[in-house]
């Protein structure tokens, strides 16, 4: 994946063993490997992915009002 820092486009890595959401539920430390398979099922995988995008977004606004109150 590339992101755009303001100099330049950064390649990010990726998870080349797990698929997206579950590299992601890992990363951010929601569940582990094990856990994942046997204690949670699919309609966890995708409520904990929702967890994550809320988060995500949520900061974004905090973080951008936090920046237009520092102008």
């Amino acid at each position: 994946m590339d992101v755009e820092n303001g100099d330049g486009a950064i390649t990010l890595a990726s998870y080349p063993n797990v698929t997206d959401p579950i590299g992601a539920i890992i990363g951010a430390e929601l569940a582990t490997l094990h856990e994942l398979n046997t204690v949670y099922g699919a309609e966890d995988v995708y409520d904990m992915i929702e967890v994550l995008n809320v988060r995500a977004y949520n900061r974004r606004l905090i973080d951008e009002a936090a920046r237009m109150d520092q102008t």
